[in-house]
């Protein structure tokens, strides 16, 4: 079952989405080089950033909606205030992010450029804090658990887990026939959540890396993870691999049981979603249309 929660128009195609988990509003990169950021659950327009010729690579929005990301094809990163428009932290590397992620708590943003490590910023004062180890092929997603005490990575070559403090690595696992493209805490922060190119899910220890469960192969590979705000049902928004802009399904499952909650596939391949922390917490999926940003309800 899913409904749509809102239709908001727009002048430009739009290329990248970001949806803040506290549902205060949703922000899109376009073709026209905008970053255009709208309120919810009104959907009315709150600003919009010229993005002087830019194209986006990698997007990212912290829990609270205040911090916006974006990194280019150049290997610009900057982060935005949502609130007010106002460039908050810029850096410049020499390869374009492959992955970028905020803490909980919006206080730390991981980036990922290219095959380098990955680094670890502090948003308030501009600055890297540590770097975690250079591994084969970069990393492909980042994560940091609800706690904060924890920062997860799926690269080239393994999925690892890292002390957040100090970028010491706890753990790692290489249980994977392909890349893994998502990684993703459990609410507790016990066990890591990746999937990939290989169309299965894998529930990982944290502490000592090893492979906890593994669930029957999605007909599509695997996108993006997420964990629900109370830690009972998992979300996967799946793609065609060999064309990412025809439709393919966002499934939902209940923790621990692992059977299938909600199955949805969407008119036009996903761009992006996220489970919205609301009264009645809900997964929300982004499509888009030429003239238009849809969001809808999936569960």
């Amino acid at each position: 079952m899913s409904r749509q929660e809102a239709t908001l128009a727009t002048p430009s195609p739009v290329t990248a989405v970001m949806i803040a988990k506290n549902a205060s509003l949703v922000a899109g990169v376009s073709q026209d080089h905008k970053l255009r950021i709208w309120a919810l659950p009104d959907a009315h327009l709150l600003r919009t950033v010229d993005l002087n010729g830019r194209e986006a690579n990698v997007t990212a929005v912290s829990d609270d909606g205040r911090w916006l990301l974006m990194g280019d094809f150049a290997g610009g990163v900057t982060v935005w205030d949502s609130s007010s428009g106002e460039v908050r932290l810029e850096q410049r590397f020499q390869h374009y992010l492959t992955a970028a992620a905020f803490s909980h708590d919006g206080r730390l943003v991981g980036i990922a450029p290219g095959s380098e490590a990955v680094k670890v910023l502090d948003v308030a004062s501009n600055r890297m804090l540590y770097e975690l180890e250079r591994t084969l092929g970069g990393s492909d997603a980042i994560a940091f658990s609800r706690d904060g005490a924890l920062v997860a990575t799926a690269d080239g070559d393994a999925v690892r887990v890292y002390d957040a403090r100090n970028g010491k690595l706890i753990s790692q696992n290489s249980d994977f026939s392909l890349v893994q493209l998502t990684v993703e805490f459990t609410s507790d922060g016990k066990q890591i959540v990746a999937a990939g190119g290989d169309k299965v899910v894998v529930f990982i220890d944290a502490a000592t890396g090893k492979t906890v469960r593994r669930m029957k192969k999605t007909a599509e590979a695997v996108l993006y993870l997420e964990v629900s705000p109370d830690g009972s049902q998992l979300a996967a928004i799946t793609f065609k691999a060999d064309n990412t802009s025809l439709p393919a399904p966002v499934i939902v499952w209940d923790i621990p049981s692992l059977q299938k909650r909600a199955e949805w596939v969407s008119p036009a391949g996903v761009l992006s979603g996220g489970w919205i922390r609301t009264e009645d917490g809900h997964f929300l999926a982004a499509t888009v249309t030429p003239d238009a940003l849809h969001l809808w309800r999936v569960r």
